[in-house]
């Protein structure tokens, strides 16, 4: 009888144990529930002003902003993993030293070109907003 009761007692330390434990961690799980869903409606509306930016520059400077375009395509492309193109068996690689400075300077060129319209047009945007 001694051993039942004192069993007993133990589970009653365990359940008041585990159901504060519970608490603690339901309001934490609550709290971090509501962070995630105010960093969702953070980023929603940061990509909302990425779009409009991107919607407005597109109109206001169309050439410049296809030029950029087509920069990011091609640094996208040459960021490809090895996987994707693997050289055949016994074909030594091929040095493309002298392309890739041609490369380099014609994205270097076109980068400036990138950055002088964003930047001009970001600074007309600034003027708005006061």
């Amino acid at each position: 009888l001694g051993r039942l009761e004192k069993t007993n007692e133990m589970l009653i330390n365990c359940n008041a144990l585990s159901a504060a434990r519970f608490a603690v961690a339901s309001q934490e799980l609550k709290k971090h529930t509501q962070l995630l869903f105010d960093l969702k409606k953070d980023l929603d509306s940061v990509f909302k002003r990425i779009r409009f930016l991107k919607m407005k520059l597109t109109q206001q400077y169309p050439s410049a902003f296809s030029a950029c375009n087509t920069v990011f395509f091609a640094v996208d492309e040459e960021d490809e993993p090895e996987e994707r193109h693997p050289l055949s068996r016994g074909q030594p690689e091929k040095s493309t030293e002298g392309t890739d400075k041609h490369k380099l300077a014609g994205v270097e060129r076109e980068d400036a070109q990138c950055a002088s319209s964003t930047q001009s047009s970001a600074t007309s945007y600034n003027s708005d907003d006061s």
